[in-house]
């Protein structure tokens, strides 16, 4: 955050800031993503739907380094 120069984060209910994130508080911001799967009626997966991130999660995520592409790859997409 200090590289970025960004004082606080809107890690808290009602996007209060949050000086110091904790882990625990991170990976709450990313608990309900899911990503969906269609299915034809043989049960293959015909196409898989990756979840969309959020303002925030994207933040997040370039804060710790890691490209939003990876989460397409990780959601096999």
């Amino acid at each position: 955050m200090a590289a970025r120069d960004l004082k606080k984060i809107p890690l808290y209910p009602e996007h209060r800031p949050c000086e110091s994130p904790s882990a625990v508080r991170i990976f709450e911001v990313f608990g309900g993503l899911s990503r969906q799967h269609l299915t034809d009626t043989s049960g293959a997966v015909v196409q898989t739907f990756a979840p969309e991130l959020t303002k925030l999660q994207a933040v997040l995520l370039d804060l710790l380094g890691i490209p939003e592409t990876a989460t397409s790859e990780r959601w096999g997409t």
